[in-house]
């Protein structure tokens, strides 16, 4: 867990609300990671190049807590590729990583959902059948999903 403790101290969000809602979330996170692959582990990354996607960074608090676990696992690199980035969370997310590529970096920042036409959520399904045909592309052996 990375907490943002300034965030949490003004809101008033209590240590028992925190508590909450990590059992919920590590509930779905286990969910996910037996839709996704079938088990649940992290795949081993260890001297290897992590390359962390996502449809956009708005504050870079999510991206910025994978980062922080993956340096635990000693990667050869880490990479953020995202098609959109508000500038503050670039600013803030650069010295952390190998290598940063954002294509839309607006002075503007409002959400990430702004530079899209859909932004509609990305069901399991699709997930799972987009892993299925990254799997099969992949050499035989090197699967880290």
């Amino acid at each position: 867990q990375v907490m943002n403790d300034s965030v949490v101290r003004a809101l008033g969000v209590s240590r028992d609300a925190i508590e909450q809602t990590a059992t919920t979330q590590l509930k779905e996170l286990h969910r996910r990671e037996h839709a996704y692959r079938g088990h649940e582990g992290t795949p081993e990354i260890e001297e290897m190049i992590v390359i962390l996607v996502d449809d956009g960074i708005a504050t870079g608090s999510t991206i910025r807590a994978a980062v922080q676990a993956l340096r635990q696992q000693a990667p050869k690199q880490i990479i953020i590729a995202v098609p959109t980035a508000s500038s503050d969370a670039r600013a803030m997310l650069e010295p952390m990583v190998d290598d940063f590529i954002a294509l839309i970096v607006p002075e503007e920042f409002r959400a990430v959902g702004q530079w899209y036409e859909n932004f509609d959520q990305t069901t399991d399904a699709e997930v799972t059948r987009l892993l299925a045909l990254a799997a099969a592309a992949e050499p035989a052996g090197k699967s880290g999903a």
